[in-house]
């Protein structure tokens, strides 16, 4: 559904000055654009599953400080996450606005905390790498509702 604003929805949510409306809309639409690139190339593109499988080896990596996974793992995970979503009814169930909505919410709540690593990184900024930690950390337990350090791959 293409008129899944979530861009909007997260700057709205979280930013308070135009300026951060604006940044939280750019690392989503970047993010966005990066990540359909790739999955375009996994068929990953508008699948839920994959979605999923970026968002948890993007915020345990950074959550744990690990190397991602091996494109095995990561295979392995997809596989299971899209397998569990067959068996769930409720996904069958929902409509496409609130497929889009989810989709899109799992690929920006594995940007935010990527841009915040990524400039930590690239700064040698400590203490950013810890807050993008520390932001990781928590979307795990507020989308998978389980404590961050049980999530390793």
């Amino acid at each position: 559904d293409a008129t899944v604003d979530t861009g909007r929805i997260i700057a709205d949510a979280l930013g308070e000055t135009p300026a951060e409306k604006k940044l939280y809309t750019q690392i989503y639409a970047a993010t966005k654009a990066a990540y359909e690139t790739e999955a375009a190339a996994k068929g990953w593109k508008n699948n839920i599953a994959g979605a999923f499988t970026f968002f948890i080896v993007s915020n345990s990596t950074i959550y744990n400080g690990t190397d991602e996974p091996s494109d095995d793992t990561v295979s392995a995970l997809y596989q299971a996450i899209n397998q569990s979503i067959d068996e769930v009814p409720e996904f069958g169930k929902m409509t496409n606005r609130d497929k889009q909505g989810l989709y899109n919410t799992l690929i920006a709540f594995a940007g935010i905390p990527l841009a915040a690593y990524a400039e930590g990184q690239e700064n040698k900024d400590e203490a950013t790498v810890k807050v993008a930690s520390q932001i990781a950390g928590q979307l795990i337990q507020l989308v998978l509702k389980v404590e961050p350090d049980k999530v390793r791959l």
